[in-house]
């Protein structure tokens, strides 16, 4: 996998910014992939594991692993035919993807105050190993 186009020796300030964002979402991706595989093994089968992150305009993330019990899924899927085939969704591509975004925010948004919890204390942290 190649992060950047070009040798480390010929980067500019640029370069190396667009590297470290990069290699940052790369991490990001391998970590929530790692956390998924293990919640997976931890709960056994007959379950689906999705991992949902969402980013709203302020920064703050949600993010949740959701299991859809096999049993479940028929049911499901029936509910969400029937949403997505109202009038105003039918035809509306856009409309449907705002729908679901919102869908999400509204069901997952419990977490967002744990999140961005994390998210002080990860810069916390950081910032007490740097200027500690």
């Amino acid at each position: 996998m190649i992060i950047a186009d070009k040798p480390a020796k010929s980067w500019t300030d640029k370069d190396l910014t667009r590297f470290e964002i990069a290699l940052s979402n790369l991490v990001r991706r391998f970590q929530n992939l790692e956390a998924l595989q293990k919640e997976v093994q931890a709960k056994g089968s007959g379950f689906e594991a999705q991992r949902i992150t969402a980013t709203e305009p302020n920064g703050k993330e949600i993010n949740e692993v959701l299991w859809i019990n096999e049993a479940d899924k028929p049911l499901i899927d029936r509910l969400i035919d029937e949403t997505l085939d109202k009038f105003e969704l039918k035809n509306d591509d856009k409309l449907r993807k705002a729908f679901a975004a919102r869908l999400i925010k509204k069901v997952l948004s419990h977490n967002t105050d744990d999140t961005q919890n994390d998210i002080d204390q990860a810069k916390s942290m950081r910032d007490q190993r740097q200027y500690g």
